[in-house]
């Protein structure tokens, strides 16, 4: 552009020099003026690069005009050459600027386009990764109740409540306490194992007795039991606020208790495991039962329920 403002001023003043015998006799048309401005302004400007083609064409038309003035003064050429290597150089500027419109137009095409694929590849990786963590936490699932129907002595089925996991009072109890026998303890110790991997967001712990005896003990004993529970969970690392113990007493039979058989079924414990939390919950989750389980809300376990 520099090179180009050079030859252009050399190419004015040579103009000059050219026409300075005539201009003391005969003056320069106005339209000869103005043409040589119009060229000289559009050469100092973007159009030197932008639309170098369309400038050209104008230095060749004012050449041809200062060369017929230089001949003749008075030639009526002069005036039309002039105006023509005008609108010339007010071409070149126009091209220049929708060159230059076009080129930040496509700039801000492709950043857009940029952003829209780097949008696009960031939302797929987050798919991706949401489909392999839903895939990771389906089989932990699986394998946490396959894990639960290995319990011995443990029930499980599915209902509108979530998760069941029933176990036989007889199997975890004393008869008429609510202190945990040592076989209870492992049992519980698996299960607890099988519920940290099913990444639940609450359970609850239900315990419920025969029809033996009056509704405020069998209260009493089935919220004993169902606190013990709890307390026993919350030691081995689930989260004690996430649990509830609940003691129902001798509602909800599910067998006659007319029959020791079925009074015998009726003395059970229910964990009731409702929704699942995802990976961030279920870390968090597992890191305040580990902190807890010492200050877990201890159930009366060593003391017989009169």
């Amino acid at each position: 552009m520099q090179r180009h403002l050079q030859l252009s001023t050399a190419l004015l003043g040579g103009f000059a020099a050219l026409t300075q015998a005539c201009a003391t006799t005969h003056p320069m048309p106005v339209e000869l003026a103005e043409a040589r401005r119009d060229y000289e302004y559009s050469a100092s400007g973007e159009a030197t690069q932008a639309a170098p083609a369309e400038l050209h064409t104008a230095k060749v038309t004012l050449e041809k005009a200062n060369e017929a003035f230089a001949r003749d003064p008075e030639d009526p050429h002069v005036r039309d050459l002039a105006y023509v290597a005008q609108r010339q150089a007010a071409v070149a500027r126009a091209q220049a600027r929708i060159h230059l419109t076009t080129a930040q137009a496509d700039k801000a095409v492709n950043e857009v386009q940029g952003a829209q694929a780097s949008a696009l590849a960031s939302t797929q990786d987050e798919l991706r990764r949401t489909k392999e963590q839903l895939t990771q936490a389906e089989m932990e699932s699986k394998a946490a109740m396959e894990a639960l129907h290995q319990i011995k002595g443990s029930q499980v089925k599915k209902d509108s409540r979530g998760t069941i996991i029933t176990l036989s009072g007889n199997v975890l109890f004393e008869t008429g306490k609510a202190t945990l026998l040592p076989a209870a303890r492992a049992t519980l110790g698996d299960l607890a194992k099988a519920l940290l991997r099913m990444k639940a967001k609450s359970i609850v712990i239900e315990g419920y007795t025969d029809n033996t005896g009056s509704d405020k003990r069998n209260a009493q004993v089935s919220q004993a039991r169902a606190e013990a529970v709890l307390g026993y969970f919350a030691s081995q690392g689930i989260n004690a606020e996430m649990m509830k113990a609940v003691g129902k007493g001798n509602t909800n039979p599910i067998a006659k208790n007319t029959t020791a058989e079925g009074r015998a079924t009726n003395r059970r414990v229910e964990i009731v495991v409702q929704g699942e939390a995802s990976a961030d919950e279920t870390e968090s989750s597992q890191a305040e039962g580990q902190n807890a389980g010492a200050s877990a809300v201890k159930a009366p376990a060593g003391a017989a329920v009169k």
